[in-house]
């Protein structure tokens, strides 16, 4: 955020009370208040304030799905900081990049989605190349080579986004290749049992099945069902029903079943409608 001082006080508590609105589900409420935050650190000229609310407005839009406005505002946001000095290979940047690429993933513009995954990966593997071993570079890219502790979302995050974009285009071993690469990292530097090494090996195992690889899919739903056990016990219904209709392919009806029922009752405790929704319509399936 920033270090604020009493020349942006104001535009701190604006940007705070949005965040608490947006948690609130009260989009359209916070958005007001941003674009008051924004008028007033564009007329002082703070520009990482400019910068960071331009930032907050464009993942509200994410959030709404307005695809051609979120990438208008991260394209000012880019703007600002470049214009302000920052360096076209800074993490911040490179976020920001991220995000667009993400953007036209979903809008279905894949040459420049694939372009922009590609520039992040290549932009962070240079910046580790050249011994710019600071923390968050080494989170954003995840080099397993360089010591860091702190745990941080951005892990492997380029790898993750742009292993899912492969996959949406059926590069599929392309996306496992990254998809892994990410896995290792989030070892390496999250810890086995941390959440997001459970969602990576889920992952992981969707791209085994759809290449007909049912014994490696089962292992990392396997595993992965190991450490939501541990540590994101919201995620084991998903993970189960992955495992129960990969169990499926492999004609292991009675197996499948088990896991699948087991699926339905933590989705059920849970109060997730969601995967309950999934685990019914696999247990159809099953009884076909």
């Amino acid at each position: 955020d920033g270090e604020g001082g009493p020349k942006d006080d104001d535009i701190t508590l604006m940007v705070k009370r949005a965040k608490l609105l947006i948690e609130q589900d009260k989009g359209a409420e916070a958005e007001i208040i941003l674009h008051q935050a924004l008028k007033l650190s564009q007329a002082r000229q703070i520009d990482y304030a400019t910068a960071y609310v331009y930032d907050m407005l464009g993942e509200l839009a994410l959030q709404q799905e307005h695809w051609s406005k979120a990438e208008r505002l991260f394209k000012e946001t880019l703007k600002v900081l470049v214009s302000s000095g920052t360096d076209q290979d800074d993490n911040a940047v490179l976020e920001i990049s991220m995000k667009i690429a993400g953007i036209y993933a979903s809008q279905g513009r894949t040459d420049l989605a694939q372009q922009g995954y590609q520039w992040c990966v290549k932009t962070l593997e240079e910046k580790i190349a050249n011994k710019s071993t600071d923390e968050d570079t080494v989170l954003l890219l995840g080099n397993p080579t360089f010591s860091t502790t702190r745990l941080c979302v951005c892990t492997g995050m380029c790898l993750h986004h742009y292993a899912a974009f492969a996959a949406l285009q059926k590069q599929l071993f392309h996306a496992r290749t990254l998809m892994s690469k990410a896995l290792m990292i989030c070892r390496t530097v999250q810890g086995n049992d941390h959440p997001q090494t459970g969602v990576l090996l889920n992952d992981l195992g969707t791209l085994y099945v759809e290449q007909g690889l049912y014994e490696e899919a089962i292992g990392c739903f396997q595993e992965a069902k190991e450490v939501a056990e541990k540590s994101s016990t919201e995620d084991l219904p998903a993970i189960l029903c992955n495992m129960g209709t990969t169990l499926m392919h492999k004609k292991e009806f009675k197996e499948a079943k088990k896991t699948l029922q087991e699926a339905l009752a933590l989705a059920k405790k849970n109060h997730d409608g969601l995967s309950k929704k999934e685990v019914l319509l696999c247990l159809e399936d099953l009884e076909k």
